[in-house]
């Protein structure tokens, strides 16, 4: 191998092990983001049931915590999950098996 192909491949290595991280850290924060809104709106339920008794507005709130938190969780997701660059790597499964040999073959 020559130190070009060996340089190559090294660039190719990095950029797809910071792709695999940003997806990685796409997965982490939106879970992390969900189980904190989660528990957020559980103790703001707890507490309005427990000090005012209205079911009905620890519903709302616990219910619309629940959303907006689901909502921003999903937003910091995706946004973590473009910076992995899915769908636009040129070593896909597709590129890989349909590409034109260059060996002679």
């Amino acid at each position: 191998m020559t130190n070009e192909k060996l340089e190559s491949l090294m660039k190719d290595s990095i950029s797809e092990n910071r792709r695999t991280t940003h997806a990685v850290r796409a997965l982490v924060r939106f879970t992390l983001i969900e189980v904190t809104v989660t528990l957020v709106a559980v103790v703001l339920f707890g507490l309005i049931a427990l000090i005012g008794g209205d079911f009905n507005a620890a519903f709302i709130v616990g219910g619309a915590v629940l959303v907006i938190g689901g909502l921003y969780a999903l937003v910091a997701g995706w946004s973590e999950l473009k910076k992995s660059e899915v769908g636009s790597n040129k070593l896909t499964l597709r590129n890989f098996l349909w590409t034109e040999k260059t060996d002679g073959a």
